[in-house]
């Protein structure tokens, strides 16, 4: 799970909103005069992929075609569809209430782990959250190759590991669903990648990231 750096670059309708502090009223989804302008701008900002597992949701052409649709801080929903298995994700759940429409509180996932009782109301640490200053998956997070699955770094202490352990399972980066894809993505781009032939990584780059790492140390020892 990478860091998110959520500066708002083409929302500036929305963002000029926020700065105003008015209440934000009840949430109402896609019918939220800003709703549109957050989920474009979000996409932007996360590359086209899921906040937490780092699925892809829209390509890179698609990409393009949002920053595009964007016209003097407004998002044109009209002009630029967005057709995507998405979701707006509340990180956590007891601000929705009363302020349901915080930047800082907002991410696109991808629409199973928001749903199917993978994260929905559970309790969250923002140990895990991957838009705080201090947040640092390499630090954080260890990679199984083998299995494909993220894990407490190992230095960290027990109530640090137990409290990465619990916002793993919470975010989903261990789905079962999540862990097929990313399986087979990343054993098909390891493969072909090197430095005489790289490979472009345009999902999972995290766990890329831990792999290419982990297949360098056992090079190493040989």
């Amino acid at each position: 799970m990478k860091k998110v750096i959520k500066e708002i670059q083409f929302a500036t309708k929305y963002q000029e909103w926020l700065a105003k502090n008015e209440p934000h009223g009840n949430y109402t989804s896609s019918n939220g005069e800003y709703y549109h302008d957050i989920i474009a701008e979000l996409l932007v900002v996360q590359q086209g992929l899921c906040a937490y597992t780092e699925h892809k949701l829209v390509s890179s052409e698609q990409l393009a075609t949002l920053k595009n649709g964007f016209s003097n801080g407004k998002f044109d929903k009209t002009k630029y569809n967005i057709e995507a298995p998405i979701h707006l994700e509340h990180f956590n759940k007891d601000l929705k209430p009363t302020r349901c429409w915080l930047w800082d509180n907002l991410f696109v996932v991808f629409s199973v782990i928001n749903g199917r009782g993978v994260k929905g109301t559970k309790p969250v640490d923002g140990i895990l959250k991957p838009d705080t200053a201090t947040y640092n998956p390499f630090t954080l997070l260890s990679y199984d190759r083998k299995e494909h699955k993220f894990y407490p770094a190992f230095d960290l202490d027990k109530g640090n590991a137990q409290r990465v352990t619990s916002m793993i399972n919470t975010l989903g980066l261990n789905y079962g669903y999540i862990v097929n894809l990313r399986r087979d993505y990343l054993e098909n781009v390891l493969v072909a990648h090197s430095e005489e032939n790289p490979q472009s990584v345009y999902q999972f780059p995290t766990a890329f990231a831990f792999c290419k790492e982990l297949s360098e140390k056992v090079n190493l020892r040989k």
